[in-house]
C-alpha cells in the first residue's frame, strides 16, 4: 500500500535506455494517496499482481511519451526484464482496479497503454475521471469492466482496444458535454524533481 501523501514516478535512466520499475504483488494507492506517472515510465507487473487505485492517481500525460503497465514478461516495452525468452500471454497480471472510496476522487489516464492483463481496467464505482489516448490490448477478459451498469462519462474516441476477448462489459459510456480540466494536484511544481 502507498503511504498516505504523494508519490510521483519519473523515467529511470535514459527514455531509450530505462530502468523498469517491476512490482511483484498487489500495489493499492490507498484513499488518502496520490500516485503521479510521468509519460514514459514503464511498470511492469509480475503474475498476480496488480494495481488497485482508491486515492488519486495521474498515469501519463497527454503529448508525451507512452506510459506502460504491463507484463513482467514483454519485452516490447522495456525489453527483456525478466531474462526469459518466451511472449507474454495474455491475463499475466491482474490489471488495473479503480475502487475510489468517495465521490471527491478523480483520475487521469493519458497517453497510456495497459497490455496482457486478465482485465485491463476494471471500475468498481462511479468516479471522475479524464480518459486521453488509452490502449487496452491483449487481456485475456475484458478491455474494461465495469461491477454495475453506471454510466461512464469519457469520451470514447479517446480510447483503443486492440485484441481483448471482450473490449467492455456493464458499462455505459456517455460522451462528456465539457471536457474534464486537468488535475492540478498532479501537476508538477517548478524545481521539483520527480521520485525514482
Amino acid at each position: 500500500r502507498l503511504p498516505d501523501g504523494g508519490l510521483r514516478w519519473g523515467v529511470l535512466g535514459e527514455p531509450e535506455n530505462q530502468l523498469v520499475r517491476v512490482v511483484r504483488s498487489v500495489l493499492t494507492i490507498g484513499p488518502s494517496s496520490q500516485l503521479a506517472l510521468d509519460p514514459g515510465v514503464i511498470i511492469k507487473f509480475a503474475p498476480q499482481a496488480g494495481l488497485v487505485i482508491e486515492g488519486q492517481a495521474s498515469l501519463g500525460n497527454s503529448g508525451g511519451e507512452v506510459t506502460y503497465l504491463t507484463s513482467l514478461a514483454d519485452d516490447s516495452s522495456g525489453g527483456n526484464t525478466d531474462n526469459i525468452n518466451q511472449p507474454p500471454i495474455r491475463g499475466s497480471w491482474q490489471g488495473l482496479r479503480l475502487n475510489p472510496n468517495n465521490t471527491q476522487v478523480i483520475l487521469a489516464l493519458n497517453n497510456l497503454a495497459i497490455q496482457y492483463a486478465l482485465t485491463g481496467l476494471e471500475v468498481i464505482n462511479p468516479l471522475t475521471w479524464q480518459v486521453k489516448e488509452l490502449t487496452i490490448a491483449e487481456s485475456q477478459q475484458y478491455g474494461i469492466s465495469c461491477a454495475s451498469a453506471f454510466n461512464l462519462s469519457m469520451l470514447t474516441p479517446e480510447i483503443s482496444f486492440l485484441n481483448n476477448l471482450v473490449d467492455f462489459a456493464g458499462c455505459v459510456f456517455v460522451p462528456e458535454a465539457t471536457p474534464t480540466p486537468e488535475f492540478p494536484f498532479l501537476t508538477p511544481s517548478p524545481g521539483v524533481t520527480p521520485t525514482p
